[in-house]
């Protein structure tokens, strides 16, 4: 395949309506979208009657990320995009700009469900493409997400990024530069996101074809926040000071007990799948917090359920590369990092991408069934 030109380029990238894909197909995937478009602008510009505390949030990391954007200040663990990105919505709203950002929020993740469409498709098939649009769609948290004054859904949208980006190498030799300055711009603006995107780049790193290329784009661009966080804190910093990766702490240095680290390793895990949400920050939809706690919860066991389910069964080598940054960030996390049910939030494209390759599958299973029991044997 031949990269000639900007349509080239964007075809390649983000895949085209028409290849491979029938007019009713892209009817239904619009509408859908479209459906969860409407969905994301009404409850943002109605978010106040859903919940007070989303609207003028002044305490916890909301509280954080709103008071720097009120004084215009960005501290040395915090990574700049999304401060920037609410002092920007101020222009527009001095009270805080919260419905417009929560309208954006909510269309970056309707943007993402067509992006989980084009890789499942990329990966599987349309019948896969078409399932992971829905799910993102529908999924609850990525509609909660919306409505909270954090970067987790511009987290989710680099994800995303990323394993569009990966998926649409081939391996024909056409897409290793592209691939890899995207990438390269991609993992500076996760590092410059969120400090715990860091843990994405070692995966994204071994994924590209042009390591050099990308390492020499994300170093161009990332340096700069490193330095200037450095003369802030009077010291030389790894971008940010430590305490913004979440380490764990030291004390199974200290207390040089084996088991300890069997325990804190054990501990993470088990955070993994748990079927726990982050309630702090999430908004309530359903009148009390414990039905919203549950519906959240189970939403998620049945995600993960599907989505594992498609990684058992559906993976091969050929989308090993796909998922390599989101390999490395669950292992680092597991292994180095206080895991919470949040740090999830980047493991959660993967799985709602192979849970739509899940119900692929099945659909597709289901439809032979259908046609070998309307065969008439001679």
């Amino acid at each position: 395949m031949q990269i000639s030109g900007i349509p080239g380029f964007i075809g390649r990238a983000f895949g085209s309506l028409k290849t491979g894909a029938s007019a009713g197909m892209n009817a239904t995937a619009g509408a859908v979208l479209a459906v969860a478009a409407i969905n994301r602008i009404y409850l943002a510009v109605t978010a106040d009657r859903i919940s007070v505390f989303t609207i003028l949030p002044a305490h916890g990391e909301m509280g954080t990320y709103n008071d720097m954007a009120a004084n215009r200040y960005i501290d040395t663990v915090t990574g700049p995009l999304y401060p920037v990105f609410l002092m920007f919505m101020r222009l527009f709203d001095q009270d805080g700009g919260f419905r417009a950002v929560f309208v954006i929020q909510g269309l970056v993740i309707v943007l993402c469900a067509a992006f989980a469409g084009i890789i499942a498709t990329r990966l599987a098939n349309r019948k896969a493409g078409m399932a992971a649009l829905v799910i993102v769609s529908a999924y609850l948290s990525y509609i909660l997400y919306g409505l909270v004054s954090l970067p987790v859904v511009f987290c989710i949208l680099i994800v995303f990024l990323m394993m569009l980006v990966l998926s649409a190498d081939n391996g024909d030799g056409e897409w290793d530069t592209p691939g890899s300055v995207i990438s390269g711009i991609l993992g500076a603006a996760a590092l410059l996101l969120h400090p715990v995107m860091i843990y994405l780049l070692p995966g994204l790193f071994a994924a590209v074809r042009k390591r050099v290329l990308m390492a020499s784009i994300l170093l161009v661009i990332v340096v700069p926040w490193g330095v200037r966080n450095s003369m802030l804190a009077a010291r030389p910093v790894p971008v940010y000071e430590s305490t913004a990766y979440e380490l764990a702490g030291t004390e199974t240095v200290r207390t040089g007990s084996g088991w300890k680290v069997v325990d804190d390793l054990y501990f993470n895990v088990s955070f993994l799948m748990k079927k726990s949400v982050e309630r702090a920050h999430m908004p309530i939809l359903f009148g009390k917090r414990d039905t919203n706690k549950h519906v959240l919860e189970y939403t998620f066991v049945i995600v993960a359920l599907l989505g594992l389910t498609g990684l058992i069964r559906y993976s091969d080598r050929s989308q090993i590369r796909t998922l390599l940054p989101t390999a490395s960030y669950v292992i680092l996390t597991l292994l180095i990092t206080r895991y919470t049910t949040r740090s999830r939030v980047i493991f959660e494209p993967a799985l709602l991408i192979y849970a739509g390759i899940t119900v692929g599958g099945i659909l597709k299973w289901m439809s032979s069934k259908g046609k070998g029991s309307g065969e008439v044997t001679p």
